[in-house]
């Protein structure tokens, strides 16, 4: 694994709104049901950016009546990267679904795709174990729904 730290005071140069990763994997579209997802790019000293989109979880969407304020996205300052090899992949990217929480960490962490991956209790492990400053809502913290796209290196 390689460690990465990040500042915690560090912004995202962009956050793209409305769009889903859907259309290059079809295998979330029964994860976001169509709702607003908002996308980062995370930087982790690889040849290719992983891919976070976030949202709203769909039961506080659903308490409000979908009237909820744009949530800043979790920044994530202290990151274990696993090293994957290429013949770990027999796909072009993994998808791994969950919730970053009021404290900052991965909570209910899994894989979505693709089944039968054979490092994924590896994949999961070293993802808990990293850091964010936790998502916002106005001066609030919020807990975030995440899709993490980790993308094959080739």
């Amino acid at each position: 694994m390689t460690h990465l730290t990040m500042p915690r005071d560090g912004q995202f140069g962009v956050v793209v709104v409305g769009s889903s990763v859907a259309e290059d994997y079809p295998e979330v579209v029964e994860i976001w049901h169509g709702r607003l997802v908002y996308t980062v790019y995370l930087h982790v000293g690889t040849g290719k950016n992983w891919i976070m989109q976030y949202t709203v979880p769909a039961n506080e969407e659903a308490a409000t009546g979908g009237a909820v304020t744009k949530p800043e996205a979790p920044w994530p300052y202290d990151i274990l990267r696993p090293h994957l090899a290429e013949s770990d992949y027999t796909a072009d990217a993994l998808i791994v679904h969950g919730f970053v929480n009021l404290a900052g960490r991965f909570e209910r962490l899994g894989l979505v795709f693709p089944q039968g991956f054979t490092q994924a209790k590896f994949l999961v492990d070293s993802l808990m174990q990293w850091k964010f400053r936790p998502a916002k809502q106005g001066t609030r913290l919020a807990m975030v729904e995440v899709l993490l796209v980790i993308p094959a290196e080739q």
